[in-house]
């Protein structure tokens, strides 16, 4: 479930956003309202998802299809799908200036855990490093 509180002149809204799993969509949730406010038609299987803090993208991995989901929120359109290194896409997390997006990536029977990083503004992975087996879940801490 991804967070986000935006903000167009002084009226705030509050929304939340849900990866459904089973009917390849995210949900857009009005919590004021508390109703669905828009429905993102995605990949195969989303998984996780994160807003960037300055609110202008929803970021999902796409379990089903190993890829990672990019979506401009004032537009609501979804850019380049990411290919993940591996086939099993998992958790997302995105820096504090909401330029990149850490992705992690379960790998299958041997193969190691990898982190990709995707630089959120041109839908591009940048890096990508190996790590332990199971890489099913990440936090960004934070930037000095």
């Amino acid at each position: 479930m991804g967070r986000f509180g935006g903000s167009k002149s002084t009226l705030k809204i509050w929304k939340v956003y849900v990866a459904g799993n089973g009917s390849d969509e995210i949900l857009e949730v009005d919590l004021e309202k508390w109703e669905i406010t828009n429905r993102f038609k995605t990949g195969k299987a989303p998984y996780n998802c994160d807003v960037s803090p300055d609110g202008k993208y929803l970021v999902a991995t796409y379990k089903g299809s190993g890829e990672t989901g990019i979506w401009d929120l004032e537009k609501g359109e979804e850019l380049p799908r990411v290919k993940n290194t591996r086939k099993v896409t998992h958790g997302v997390s995105i820096s504090s200036d909401s330029k990149y997006a850490f992705i992690s990536v379960e790998g299958i029977g041997g193969e190691p855990g990898t982190l990709d990083v995707i630089d959120i503004q041109k839908a591009k992975k940048v890096a990508s490093v190996d790590m332990g087996k199971q890489a099913g879940g990440i936090i960004f801490w934070k930037m000095e």
